[in-house]
């Protein structure tokens, strides 16, 4: 029996967040809203699917979306079936401490081509190469990427879709790395040219020879507008590393 927020409508509060606890959500109050931060929610506590998209309707300058341990309640439906919702305004996204298709059914729900701001953390105890996948295309405008913690088992398939993921996102300008292996570490630094399909590589190489006047293809380098770094390293191995 849990107490709305309130009673009676509030179509002038712009901002909600609740950490821990949770509300009447069906006599959620609040439209229009800018900022929406959900976190450590068990299941039953988080907003039904129905309310999840309702405030996401009745929200289209929503700004900030924050859902840590958090998000719609979890039904057994398909991610092409599940109403996906226009966020033309939302710039920040926080996504953490979730599981890989929980990750996959939140992101289901959201169509915000414009997101600038990305925070990914504490996504670990499984592989999210999945994730990776989902979100590779997703974000072409993407200024911060910030990488707090996300586990990506370690193979040569895996590297692909990770530096691809990186790839599609040229415009980023503040990069924020966290607790990462040594191996997602290392993917900062791959030329994405040597993976992509060999009639792009051929198409490249001729482009180098012909328009560059070089001898051999020109390094292509992931994140060419990143203008600062901030980095958490676990030791110092880590750091020379990167």
């Amino acid at each position: 029996q849990h107490l709305p927020i309130s009673f009676s409508p509030m179509p002038k509060l712009q901002s909600v967040t609740l950490v821990g606890v949770t509300t009447n959500w069906a006599q959620f109050p609040c439209t229009r809203l800018r900022i929406l931060e959900l976190s450590r929610m068990c299941v039953q506590a988080c907003p039904p699917p129905h309310v999840f998209v309702e405030i996401l309707k009745s929200s289209p300058n929503l700004f900030k979306l924050v859902l840590q341990a958090a998000g719609p309640q979890w039904v057994t439906t398909r991610p092409s079936l599940i109403q996906r919702i226009d966020c033309p305004n939302l710039r920040e996204i926080l996504l953490g401490d979730v599981s890989c298709m929980f990750a996959l059914y939140i992101l289901a729900y959201i169509n915000a081509p414009r997101v600038m701001n990305l925070t990914l953390s504490n996504l670990a105890g499984q592989d999210f190469t999945m994730l990776v996948e989902a979100m590779t295309g997703l974000w072409p405008e993407m200024r911060i990427l910030c990488i707090a913690t996300l586990e990506v088992v370690d193979t040569p398939a895996n590297l692909g879709k990770v530096v691809a993921w990186f790839e599609s996102m040229p415009h980023v300008k503040l990069l924020k790395l966290g607790d990462l292996k040594r191996s997602m570490l290392n993917m900062t630094a791959v030329d994405p040219s040597y993976l992509w399909p060999r009639e792009r590589q051929a198409l490249y190489e001729a482009y180098c020879r012909k328009e560059l006047k070089l001898e051999t293809r020109k390094r292509v380098v992931l994140f060419p507008e990143l203008e600062s770094v901030f980095f958490v390293a676990k030791d110092n191995d880590d750091l020379s590393s990167f």
